[in-house]
């Protein structure tokens, strides 16, 4: 069997002409898939089902795309299981594709190789630190992140969590105190061995969490049902490459035993870590959900004040916000529409 060349273009990805986009459907307004007009230069790499990724010319075997698992404005993220090796069971990878215009392959390159300089080699315990590769493609450079499979996003679960009657008022979805505290504590040493490698995480949050999850769903791969044919309709002013399908997400959701005393979490949503101590743009770290931003990164007497130097502290006040959230089932502080350009609140 030959071996698939991952940079090339995928097979059924075709170059619409310039006067025409696509259709949009109900899938886009529910959030089920994204909007095809992203792909176009610099933002969303043309991959669906059954396309290959070959992680490491020296490693044997591909990886083939087989769910969706997320999406985002320049990035799309999905399940692969390994093939073109004899294994006793079932690998499987997850990749994070987005585009390079952010700097992320640097980035991740550098925060992982300073992560494991710090844990004598080895993947840190309690930080789920992607390997980061560059894919090529028609619409640009793109950095591909493959992250451990197990691990799931913590913050999808939260809401069909059974209620616990608070001391007044109705019942809000919240976890046995002693799951929180692990998971509390789990999440304190994925930030220390942050901090402890010289980098800030820079977005704590029910967010950032990611659970492992015991076992697959028996249907894991999708199928035709869950793709949607792109139709060309509407003018776009740049030349797209896109998909012949867009594909519905289906994340990968923990299941009810995956909530115990043994729960295991890590720390993920690394694309806004920073080495601490530089100069970053503090725009750029508010992209993030505004309830959970440290006070020095949204004072208002700052707002003339792009660059300013990181600190690790930032870390700190996220997590004091994760405990209030875990433990009451609310934000700490009201939740604000980053889109509607909010006055800040003052109490």
């Amino acid at each position: 069997m030959s071996t698939p060349n991952p940079l090339e273009l995928p097979p059924g990805v075709p170059s619409y002409p310039l006067e025409l986009s696509f259709r949009q459907s109900e899938w886009h307004r529910t959030r089920l898939c994204e909007w095809p007009e992203l792909y176009v230069q610099g933002a969303l790499y043309p991959i669906t089902l059954g396309a290959l990724i070959k992680t490491s010319s020296d490693k044997p075997g591909w990886y083939r795309i087989i769910r969706k698992l997320g999406f985002g404005w320049d990035w799309t993220t999905w399940l692969a299981q390994r093939e073109g090796v004899q294994l006793e069971q079932p690998q499987y990878m997850t990749f994070q594709i987005m585009s390079e215009s952010r700097g992320t392959i640097t980035s991740i390159v550098s925060l992982s190789r300073d992560l494991r300089a710090s844990h004598d080699g080895r993947d840190p315990m309690h930080v789920n630190c992607p390997r980061g590769y560059t894919l090529e493609g028609p619409n640009g450079i793109h950095a591909c992140l493959a992250y451990q499979p197990r691990y799931t996003p913590f913050s999808a679960a939260l809401h069909p969590l059974t209620a616990y009657p608070p001391p007044s008022g109705p019942p809000v979805p919240r976890l046995p105190v002693g799951i929180i505290k692990s998971i509390l504590k789990q999440t304190l040493h994925g930030i220390e061995s942050m901090h402890r490698a010289g980098w800030v995480h820079g977005a704590i949050g029910v967010h950032s969490l990611e659970i492992k999850t015991r076992s697959y769903p028996e249907e894991l791969a999708q199928g035709p049902e869950d793709q949607v044919v792109l139709e060309k309709i509407r003018y776009t002013s740049e030349e797209a490459y896109a998909p012949l399908y867009l594909t519905k997400v289906r994340p990968l959701l923990p299941r009810r035993d995956d909530y115990d005393e043994d729960i295991k979490i890590k720390l993920g949503n690394l694309g806004f870590a920073f080495p601490a101590g530089d100069i970053v743009n503090r725009w750029h770290l508010l992209l993030g959900p505004y309830q959970f931003r440290a006070p020095e990164m949204v004072d208002s007497s700052e707002n003339d004040q792009l660059f300013w130097p990181s600190a690790d502290g930032i870390d700190i006040w996220a997590f004091g916000c994760l405990v209030y959230r875990l433990y009451t089932g609310q934000h700490i502080l009201p939740e604000i529409s980053v889109n509607s350009d909010p006055e800040l609140p003052t109490f």
